[in-house]
């Protein structure tokens, strides 16, 4: 992925999937790179090792159980696990950035 936003000059995020698929890992806080005209910008390294400790998860993991916990967390309940809120801090600065003025291709993301 990362050649090919390079190779378009791609204005995007990456971010490394969980068995191949992009998810926000709420246990650990994924490597995050940038891509401004295809150059690649590291926002966030890996985290690396083993985790010091584990957010406070549901062990149910019911479709059910797990809307209560995602409502939970969205109505501020409970408290947004540190990775996602890195993740979504990320996004925010991204989508905030202006656009070049030579920048001619539509945004991946709009802004409200």
């Amino acid at each position: 992925m990362a050649s090919t936003f390079a190779l378009v000059g791609a204005h995007a995020l990456l971010l490394r999937g969980t068995e191949g698929e992009p998810v926000a890992d709420a246990r650990r806080t994924p490597q995050m790179d940038a891509f401004h005209e295809g150059k690649r910008m590291l926002l966030q390294p890996p985290q690396e090792g083993p985790l010091a400790g584990l957010p406070d998860l549901p062990r149910d993991i019911s479709p059910q159980a797990t809307a209560t916990y995602i409502r939970d967390v969205l109505d501020g309940r409970l408290p947004v696990p540190t990775p996602i809120a890195l993740q979504v801090a990320h996004i925010l600065r991204e989508v905030s950035r202006p656009a070049t003025t030579g920048t001619n291709r539509p945004s991946a993301v709009s802004t409200p």
